[in-house]
Order: structure tokens, then sequence, then C-alpha cells
């Protein structure tokens, strides 16, 4: 299992320039299908099962959709948090820096809240390939599959509150999918994107919030090619973030 590597260190010691280059299109590739296989058996056993083929409904419970979106949002955390502090961060304008760190903060206050209403502890370590924090095109490429998946598993909770008579928690999710919205339209702004804002409607690619759960798999477990990245402690996410307002 691979370690983090130190802030600035080559990303493939001993490897060409011309070498990690060609490579990059096949980072791109598989990153971009990143979000299409797994399950999340071993961290959410009774969510990942909750929906069975050909159901005509959802089966979680407000414990199993809080954890699935607690898991995410500490993945985004620990996304965030790497992209502010490794080589991306550097290689970034800093009117474009900021929106990350502010992201970052985001992330954070949504984790907090998730777990204030009842979601069980996330993973403290994810899996990211190597080089997804190496340049703007990679992280970003990975930061829109990343949300994409985020504002779907929202728009997906906020029915299967509202069927569990959580108008409370489906007010909570409709807040916290807004904010994720504009997460991918400044990724794609930092990206070169000519449209950032594209969408009149965002995408809802899952009927149920336990489908997420799928997506996620691929960041929580170790893999050729991935690297480990632990969650990062208060105190860092404090260093490096730009305080959001509720």
């Amino acid at each position: 299992m691979a370690e983090n590597r130190p802030q600035g260190a080559p990303l493939v010691p001993g490897v060409e320039e011309g070498q990690r280059l060609s490579s990059r299109k096949g980072f791109l590739a598989s990153s971009a299908a990143l979000l299409g296989g797994g399950a999340l058996l071993t961290v959410l056993p009774k969510a990942a099962g909750a929906q069975s083929t050909g159901s005509p409904g959802c089966a979680e419970s407000v414990k199993d959709i809080v954890t699935i979106a607690a898991v995410a949002e500490a993945l985004a955390t620990t996304f965030y948090y790497n992209g502010v502090t490794r080589r991306v961060g550097r290689q970034l304008d800093e009117a474009d820096l900021v929106y990350f760190k502010a992201a970052l903060a985001q992330e954070k206050d949504h984790l907090d809240l998730l777990v204030g209403a009842g979601a069980s502890p996330p993973p403290s370590t994810f899996y990211f390939e190597e080089g997804t924090f190496s340049g703007v095109e990679e992280f970003t490429t990975v930061l829109l599959a990343l949300e994409e998946a985020f504002i779907g598993a929202y728009a997906a909770a906020i029915e299967r509150f509202c069927q569990l008579n959580r108008g409370d928690l489906a007010k909570l999710a409709s807040r916290i999918l807004g904010v994720e919205a504009e997460h991918r339209a400044l990724g794609r702004d930092v990206a070169g994107k000519r449209v950032p804002n594209n969408l009149c409607l965002e995408r809802a690619p899952f009927t149920c919030v336990s489908e997420a759960a799928d997506a996620l798999a691929p960041f929580l477990s170790d893999g050729p090619g991935r690297t480990a990245f632990r969650m990062p402690t208060d105190a860092q996410i404090e260093a490096n973030w730009i305080p959001c307002k509720d």
C-alpha cells in the first residue's frame, strides 16, 4: 500500500517527464470512468443492498442515507485538502486556489452536520489514482466526476427523506446539493470549460442513495496504481481553508 508522498515529491521517481506525459491520457481515461464500479459492502453492508434489482422503491433508512453522505463528505474533504496542499495547488492561480480552499471548509462543514444528524463515523483513509494531485487537468477530471456523483446522491436523498417524513433532512440535503453544484461549476471554470454553468437542471443519475455507495467504492479500497491518503486533522484543515458562512 502506497503512503502519502511529501509535498513536491516526484510523482514517479526516476521516470522522465516525457514518459509521465505519455501516461496522462491513460490516467484521464481511467479517472473519467472511476465512479463506475464496485460495491460498498464492507463499509455500508446494509445500505449497499438496500435496493434490490427492479424494486419500485428505495429502502434506505435515515441512518443509511446520512452515513453514505458522510462518507462522501469525508472523501471530498480529503480530496480538496490534498488539492490545495500538493503539487496541483502550486500550479493554480491564486484566484482559482481560493475556490478550493473554500470548498475544503464547506465539505468539512457538511461532514460535521451529517455526523450530528446521526451518521456513523466515515473511513479515515481514501485511495486516489496516482497523478490525481499532480496537475490541474488530472485534478479537475476527478473533481467533476466526484461532484456529479455527490449531486446525484443528494438529489436521491431529498426524495427518500421526504418519503421518510424527514423534511428537516430533505431541506439540509437540498442546501448541501446547492453548494456541491457550485463546486461543479467552479471546477469546470478552472478546467477551462467554455461554459462552466452549462446545465439547466442538474443530473440525477441515482434512483436510490444506495447506488451512490457503489460510485464511492473505488476510493475506499487499495489497488494497483492507487495511493492512500488519510483524512486531514481539524488543525490541518483550518490551516488551509477559507471559512464558510452558513
